[in-house]
């Protein structure tokens, strides 16, 4: 039997604890500044076409792809941008987060980097996509299998 990866648990339990009301996934909005122009959050120079690359994604998908969300929007690279730098500005590396989800997620950084900022999730896309799906189902959740 395979056995999943660790972030794939981490989030269907965390989708599940706050489907349920169970869990407040609160963050501290003050250090929550959406990094456009300098340096990114890793430390690494940013292209100086990052802004308008971020503009354009944020135009072209105004939602979070997690929760629907419309507020504290933030792109997320699915491959670190440190980890490859020619990704930084490929749209197809890009994925909207938002800060503020249901239950105050932080699609972000749970999301996003499996609930460590050390880390970026591989299935971001999968992952967002199934939270957005429980999420708008109307039915109540189930753990993935």
């Amino acid at each position: 039997m395979a056995t999943r990866p660790p972030y794939t648990l981490l989030i269907a339990t965390i989708v599940l604890l706050c489907a349920v009301g169970a869990l407040n996934l609160g963050h501290n909005k003050s250090r929550n500044v959406p990094v456009a122009v300098g340096v990114g959050s890793s430390g690494h120079a940013r292209s100086p076409r990052w802004p308008k690359v971020r503009l354009e994604h944020l135009a072209k998908f105004p939602q979070c792809e997690s929760c629907g969300g419309k507020n504290d929007l933030q792109v997320h690279h699915v491959k670190a941008f440190h980890c490859d730098e020619r990704l930084e500005l490929d749209p197809s590396n890009l994925i909207t987060l938002c800060t503020d989800g249901p239950c105050d997620l932080n699609c972000h950084f749970v999301i996003g980097h499996a609930g460590n900022t050390r880390t970026n999730n591989p299935n971001v896309r999968e992952d967002a996509a199934r939270m957005f799906r429980l999420l708008h189902s109307g039915v109540d959740c189930e753990l993935p299998q």
